[in-house]
């Protein structure tokens, strides 16, 4: 009797260690999960910095009125070209990776943004800023040529207002995956 006893406690107390050992398992995996997630949060905390620092050192900066070429061949003033609210501007260099310039391009196309877009680089000539605007077809878009020495901090993307003062600057380098997002926010 004492042994059917001893054997009855032994087995409970062995399936009680396995659902002991199954629990810890459990949390050990949660524990895991948490510690990716936090890793991979703390890479886009990090991210946001980089944009946030950005956004506040060029917010509410304001820019030279350019005299620029447009893909027509005409000469305006930057100015003429804005919107009375924001107009969204993309500038980029020549010397500029081609690759990021066409997947910016190809993101602000996905994004849906119907309003008015600046697309200011120093084209070579205007048969190239014709061959980007054939290619992506934006609606409302404007492809300006200007000068090298006024094209600082390329590529990048952000609002320019008609007191020719910047918000929500971007400067976008090659590995960014924060455009998409930074085009919803812009969206909203």
């Amino acid at each position: 009797m004492t042994t059917k006893i001893l054997s009855g406690i032994i087995i409970v107390l062995l399936v009680l260690n396995l659902l002991l050992f199954k629990q810890i398992e459990e949390v050990s995996s949660y524990g895991e999960r948490i510690n990716q997630s936090s890793m991979s949060q703390k890479t886009e905390n990090e991210n946001y910095k980089k944009v946030i620092g950005f956004f506040y050192e060029k917010e509410g900066v304001p820019i030279r009125n350019h005299l620029c070429t447009t893909d027509t061949g005409n000469k305006k003033e930057l100015v003429e070209l804005l919107d009375e609210e924001t107009t969204l501007v993309f500038s980029y260099s020549s010397n500029d990776c081609s690759d990021c310039i066409n997947g910016v391009l190809e993101q602000i196309k996905e994004s849906g943004y119907n309003a008015r877009i600046l697309i200011i680089s120093d084209y070579d000539n205007i048969a190239s800023m014709n061959y980007l605007k054939k290619k992506y077809l934006f609606p409302n878009a404007h492809f300006l040529k200007i000068a090298e020495q006024y094209l600082k901090d390329t590529p990048a993307v952000f609002l320019l207002n008609k007191e020719m003062k910047i918000s929500k600057f971007l400067a976008i380098n090659k590995n960014d995956n924060i455009l998409g997002r930074y085009l919803d926010n812009i969206l909203e």
